[in-house]
C-alpha cells in the first residue's frame, strides 16, 4: 500500500489531530513537547539533534523520551524508534502544525524520499498531496 501525506494548510489542527488520534489513540496522551520529540524521532533525528532543534538540554530530551515510552507503553528507545517509524506518515502530518517550517523543507532536511503528486488550489484553500517513494 502506498503511503501518502496530505497537507492542507488551511485546515485546522483539530482535524488532523482527530484523524491521527483515531488511528493511533495513544498519541493524545502526550504533551505538546512530547509530540514534538516524537515527530522529530520519526524524522530520524537523534537526541542531540532534537535538543538543538528544540533548544533544550540533551538530558531534557532523555526525560521526554522516558515519559513518551511510558505513555505509549513501549519498552525502551529502540521500540520508541520503531513506533515512530511505523507511524511516520501521521507524525509527519502532525509536524506541519508543530513546526513553522514548510513541510517540504522538513522532508528535504531529513532526506525523506517524496515527490509532490498534486497541488490543488482554489477557493482560498491550498492542499498538497505528497507521495513517499
Amino acid at each position: 500500500m502506498d503511503d501518502f501525506i496530505y497537507l492542507n494548510f488551511t485546515s485546522t489542527m483539530e482535524k488532523v489531530l482527530s484523524r491521527s488520534l483515531s488511528v493511533y489513540p495513544t498519541v493524545h496522551l502526550l504533551s505538546r513537547k512530547e509530540r514534538e520529540v516524537l515527530v522529530l524521532i520519526a524524522m530520524g533525528m537523534n537526541s542531540k539533534e532534537i535538543s538543538i532543534q528544540l533548544d533544550v538540554l540533551p538530558k531534557s530530551i532523555d526525560n521526554y523520551k522516558n515519559r513518551i515510552t511510558k505513555k505509549l507503553g513501549v519498552n525502551g528507545y529502540g521500540a520508541l524508534g520503531n513506533f515512530a517509524a511505523e507511524n511516520r506518515v501521521v507524525l509527519l502530518e502532525l509536524s506541519i502544525f508543530l513546526f513553522p517550517q514548510p513541510a517540504t523543507e522538513i522532508l528535504k532536511i531529513r532526506n525523506l524520499p517524496f515527490k509532490e503528486m498534486e497541488n490543488i488550489s482554489g477557493g482560498g484553500n491550498r492542499a498538497v498531496k505528497y507521495y513517499f517513494q
